[in-house]
């Protein structure tokens, strides 16, 4: 009999633990969502090829 006293406080020390443990990473990911910033994508200017040294430029560049 007391092995079934000790194998139900383990079980309940497990549970409240899982709990612990779920409630802490649901804080957690709160507030990282409260820092994380959306990514930004930024594209840079347009690339053309010079024919006569074959380098990549921007665009404008060539033209002036």
């Amino acid at each position: 009999m007391p092995h079934f006293i000790v194998i139900g406080v383990a079980a309940a020390a497990a549970y409240a633990g899982w709990k612990f443990l779920k409630r802490e990473m649901t804080r957690v990911d709160a507030r990282l969502a409260e820092v994380r910033q959306p990514a930004r994508v930024e594209r840079g200017q347009r690339l053309e090829r010079d024919p006569s040294t074959g380098v990549y430029r921007p665009r404008d560049e060539l033209r002036g």
